[in-house]
């Protein structure tokens, strides 16, 4: 699981990092922990978390202004988990209309934060819809769900979904052996789909839910047909 803590006071970083690193290791749970002192430097870069605990009182920027950004970039995604960590009880209403998953009161740090990653990574795990890949310079945490489709480009593998694209250096065969048992059906050399939105299948054409639509190769339809069928199949059984 990757956790980003963010607020502005260095010493409460530190002594929450600590206090997290015990929660994962009690229980036993695979972490990287990062820390940020600002919100802009998470909104760079906040896709390639999946817990997310933002200061709400912040200078320039504050974890309300930055929870309304990454709400309106990663729309109705469970991924990124937001938690609002504060110390002011007022603002906390005006917070709740940013949808964050729960609070953590400063002055009960040790106990809340327990319960709060226990439930969460039990999330993560029933899930089991996360797929990270790395653009660019980071890593990205996708929602499965939300990919509409893949398509080759060069040396690179083009990941597009309804609010954003994302370029990874990969192949389709690669992509196509981690994603092809997870709802994604080939359909020709350079275009992989998300069987969950696609809307029309046809001998020799896909409709997605989107709008786009795409050929099917002659080497792929036998195949492609068969795999959406199998796919129906576990849905509907």
């Amino acid at each position: 699981m990757n956790i980003v803590v963010v607020d502005d006071c260095k010493s409460f970083v530190d002594e929450f990092c600590i206090i997290i690193k015990n929660c994962c290791e009690n229980k036993n749970i695979d972490y990287k922990i990062e820390a940020l002192y600002d919100g802009y430097s998470l909104l760079e870069n906040y896709r390639k978390y999946h817990l997310i605990f933002l200061d709400i009182d912040m200078p320039m920027l504050n974890g309300i202004k930055v929870c309304e950004e990454i709400n309106k970039r990663k729309g109705t995604a469970d991924v990124q988990y937001i938690i609002f960590v504060t110390s002011k009880d007022n603002m906390v209403f005006k917070a709740l209309k940013q949808r964050p998953y729960s609070f953590i009161r400063k002055s009960e740090l040790f106990n809340d934060v327990f319960d709060c990653i226990g439930l969460i990574y039990s999330k993560l795990r029933n899930a089991n819809n996360d797929y990270i890949i790395k653009s660019g310079r980071d890593f990205v945490v996708l929602n499965l769900d939300d990919v509409l489709y893949l398509e080759k480009d060069k040396n690179y593998v083009i990941f597009y979904s309804n609010q954003l694209t994302y370029k990874e250096r990969s192949n389709m065969d690669d992509k196509y052996a981690d994603l092809g048992n997870r709802g994604f059906i080939r359909i020709h050399i350079g275009c992989i789909v998300n069987a969950k939105h696609i809307s029309v299948f046809e001998t020799n054409r896909v409709v997605l839910d989107c709008g786009k639509e795409f050929i099917v190769s002659k080497k792929y339809k036998d195949i492609a047909k068969k795999n959406y069928y199998d796919w129906l199949v576990k849905k509907y059984a």
